[in-house]
């Protein structure tokens, strides 16, 4: 395994090549580790759940089945709303308790 500081020579020389500002050419090669590019590419992954789950929520709320399933299908807008926000509270707290207990 490589250390943290261990530099990847073939991506500092891409980057330098790709990159127009000569701030980025001065930079040495040592900032540009394995360790760097894992953490870009975890931070970009959870950014992307991220909207994919936010996103997806509201049109699988929205699906008769789901309606149904939870009981509010035939109520007005006002309980929609209230149960809604229930579902999408509960599995947040849901997550967070998960990942909370994961990362220990």
């Amino acid at each position: 395994m490589m250390p943290l500081g261990a530099p990847l020579s073939e991506n500092s020389h891409f980057l330098r090549a790709t990159m127009h500002n000569e701030a980025v050419r001065a930079d040495p090669p040592e900032i540009y580790s394995w360790y760097i590019f894992a953490l870009t590419a975890a931070a970009c992954l959870g950014g992307m759940l991220f909207g994919w789950d936010t996103g997806a929520i509201g049109g699988i709320l929205a699906m008769a089945p789901v309606q149904l399933r939870f009981g509010y299908a035939n109520h007005s807008p006002k309980v929609k709303s209230t149960m809604e926000q229930n579902i999408v509270s509960t599995l947040q707290a849901g997550c967070f308790s998960l990942a909370s207990s994961l990362a220990r």
